[in-house]
């Protein structure tokens, strides 16, 4: 029970109409009272002490105050809501009609206020008080918002060490105002902001506004604006300190992508951190900026903590093609204190005799997260329908990242053992094959793209008297293009185009040839079926084609948070004979986006092929 005093006036008897069952007994013994004390038609006060629970009391869940607003669009009546007192009191229990009274009165230099920073300074207000019964008010304000105030004058300068640096120029060139626009405070905040921060990030951290003004004449009804910004002299990134850390610190300096004494940027820090980071040798890695302004100079102190020098990994899967298959790996992470590290991977399937081994010793170059070299060797059965080719093979690459293009540039010696589809003996090719290749990945986002595009172009070459049975060149292209149309709906384009020169595939061994089929490929095909003939046994082999052109194209709809719906046709063919023909399948697939890329699950059947049946393909990992 809760114990409270109520006082109250009545203004006139029909007020007693407003009172409940409940609570017009107390008002009857007061008026009662009231009129034997005062012989008056009504009583004009009363004191009541009583006792109610509090869910008695009619007022307690009522929002005393009402606000409507118009005249202005969204934007302005969002600021104006932020600006009103009456706003913040609307579920104020305690608030009586005299205080909104003033408060509504108050609310409209308030809100002369609030639409200064839209340009609007000759506003008209007219408010409105009425009461909404049970002790509520409505509040309405309705403005005539006038003519804005227009932009005559931009005047901005750039004083000190930076005034022809081009990134501050081009911050001022990019200044959103401009004169004969409507004064918008926000714009001006924002590209005042933007002007000194270019300053920063070039290494100006001393940089200040001497100037900084909007004037305004409302008589005129124009504003002026005065900016001068000082950039004083350039800081300089100073000395780099590493500690928790076993490795050379010239090899650690590699990851940054300055030198000592370059002029100062929080961009470059942090980039430089990011890349420590993604190094696959730290635990955590922080980068500190120490400012000094008696030299101008920002010192750096990275504190680092490695991760455990051994890395293992284990899979266990199931393919169409391969059965239950697993792998195992292995990993140092680093062998020394210049980050060498070592890598072993094995891997083996049910089916095809798809077994394989490869190592690598790995050393890091120039920018070590997208720079090494590579000694490799291996030792793989590689499957191609029902037939496979037992491969050895050893060779070096360099990986470089050249602008947008990452190269590879490889040196490898192939022994390769096979069978041809036509006859039971074996044969065993030598090749001696460099190659070169070059991938440019664009995406507004590595694992969800809206939009982008990758491009891979490769060229390798095998000369015959240079360690190799055979000669030819092979260049191919790969290019896949995706573009978001509308949030929900997501168009997928995808291409490969490759040659033999020249184009008698019989000369070279069955890895070095074209193949189609599989889920980056013709889906409806399976993984290297195509181009296929059947061997004298009368059983499907894999022949291999000198030339291949493969298109494919798929359109995505979101149904459900990360679940989509595709469907998606491929054609083409790795040709062999002229009578080969083009081959078309199509199918539709469920989409589920992850954090890593989507998982993606389609089935697909031949639309040239009667002898193929429905094929279902899995798919994890990034769109491009």
């Amino acid at each position: 029970m809760l114990k409270y005093s109520l006082m109250t006036t009545i203004q006139g008897c029909s007020a007693l109409k407003t009172l409940n069952k409940k609570t017009k007994p107390y008002y009857f013994t007061s008026l009662l009272l009231g009129s034997l004390f005062f012989f008056g038609p009504c009583p004009v006060a009363f004191s009541q002490s009583s006792e109610l629970t509090p869910e008695k009391n009619i007022y307690s869940a009522v929002t005393p105050i009402t606000l409507s607003i118009s005249g202005v669009n969204e934007k302005v009546e969002d600021n104006i809501r932020k600006k009103l007192t009456l706003t913040k009191l609307q579920q104020d229990q305690n608030i009586d009609s005299a205080q909104i009274k003033s408060l509504t009165e108050r609310g409209k230099a308030e809100i002369q206020s609030a639409l200064h920073p839209f340009g609007y300074y000759h506003a008209k207000i007219f408010s409105q008080l009425s009461p909404n019964g049970k002790g509520r008010w409505h509040v309405h304000y309705h403005i005539l918002i006038g003519e804005p105030v227009i932009v005559s004058k931009i005047n901005v300068t750039i004083v000190g060490a930076g005034e022809k640096n081009k990134e501050i120029l081009k911050a001022l060139n990019q200044f959103s105002l401009k004169p004969n626009d409507i004064l918008s405070h926000e714009a001006y905040t924002h590209s005042k902001n933007d002007l000194l921060a270019a300053a920063i990030h070039e290494g100006y951290l001393d940089a200040y506004f001497q100037n900084h003004e909007v004037v305004v004449d409302l008589d005129k009804n124009q504003a002026e604006i005065n900016l001068k910004l000082a950039t004083l002299d350039v800081y300089s990134i100073g000395h780099i300190a590493f500690s928790g850390s076993a490795f050379n610190e010239r090899f650690l300096k590699r990851f940054a992508k300055f030198y000592e004494g370059e002029p100062y940027s929080p961009e470059k820090v942090l980039a430089f951190q990011t890349a420590l980071q993604q190094s696959d040798y730290f635990k955590s890695a922080q980068v500190e900026p120490i400012p000094n302004s008696t030299n101008r100079q920002v010192p750096l102190e990275v504190t680092l903590i490695p991760l455990k020098p051994n890395k293992y990994t284990l899979g266990l899967g199931y393919g169409t093609d391969t059965g239950i298959r697993g792998t195992a790996g292995w990993q140092r992470r680093y062998l020394n204190q210049w980050g060498h590290r070592f890598l072993m991977n094995l891997r083996a399937g049910q089916k095809n005799h798809s077994h394989e081994a490869n190592a690598a010793y790995v050393i890091p170059g120039k920018f070590p997260i997208t720079d090494n070299y590579r000694l490799n060797a291996g030792l793989h059965n590689e499957d191609y329908l029902d037939n496979y080719s037992r491969v050895q093979e050893i060779g070096i690459s360099q990986n470089r990242q050249l602008g947008q293009w990452q190269r590879v540039l490889t040196l490898a010696y192939r022994q390769e053992k096979f069978e041809q589809y036509d006859s039971t003996l074996g044969r065993r090719d030598n090749l001696f094959l460099p190659s070169i290749q070059f991938i440019k990945v664009v995406s507004d986002d590595l694992f969800s793209p809206n939009i982008g595009h990758r491009f891979a172009f490769n060229l390798k070459a095998s000369i015959g008297s240079l360690l190799s049975d055979t000669t030819f060149f092979q260049p191919k292209i790969d290019y896949k293009y995706l573009r978001k149309f509308t949030p929900d709906t997501k168009f997928i384009f995808r291409s490969e185009l490759g040659m033999t020169v020249p184009d008698d595939i019989n000369r070279i061994p069955l890895s070095q040839r074209f193949y189609a089929g599989g889920d980056q490929s013709i889906r409806g095909f399976g993984y290297r079926a195509l181009p296929g003939n059947l061997d004298k046994n009368g059983n499907p082999r894999a022949i291999g084609g000198g030339y291949l052109a493969i298109g494919s194209v798929e359109f995505e709809k979101s149904v459900y948070g990360p679940l989509s719906v595709a469907v998606f046709t491929d054609a083409g063919n790795a040709f062999h004979r002229s009578n080969d023909r083009v081959q078309v399948s199509a199918g539709a697939g469920l989409r589920i986006n992850t954090p890593i890329g989507p998982i993606k699950m389609d089935l697909a059947r031949p639309l040239t092929d009667d002898h193929h049946h429905w094929r279902v393909h899995l798919q994890i990992g990034p769109e491009l």
